[in-house]
């Protein structure tokens, strides 16, 4: 007769180290993801920005809203920051500010 082999749950200390890593791969993509959706937006809105001035990020924002269900525009202060962040960074650094896991909150 064969012998029915064991199987051991992993320890907390495996569990923890295992969890811990895939959750710090989850929060890196994260972090990859906002920067990189910021940095977009603001790619959209500099040439509204340039053609038609400050009063075209306002009804951008406003649109947007409209378009994503919120009640209200998404604010003038973070679509200015998503500007400012596309206009002074290359797209190469987003790798590097997520591999530094460096927030979008930190970089603008």
């Amino acid at each position: 007769m064969a012998k029915i082999k064991t199987i051991e749950a992993p320890s907390k200390e495996e569990l923890l180290a295992t969890n811990v890593g895939r959750a710090v791969n989850l929060l890196k993509g994260l972090t990859h993801n906002t920067l990189t959706t910021y940095w977009e937006i603001g790619e959209l809105i500099a040439p509204l920005n340039r053609e038609y001035g400050d009063g075209a990020i306002k009804e951008f924002g406003q649109q947007l809203a409209i378009q994503m269900g919120k009640s209200e525009a998404y604010s003038d202060a973070t679509l200015y920051r998503a500007l400012h962040f596309h206009t002074r960074y290359t797209k190469m650094h987003l790798q590097r500010f997520a591999n530094a896991n460096v927030s979008w909150t930190q970089v603008t």
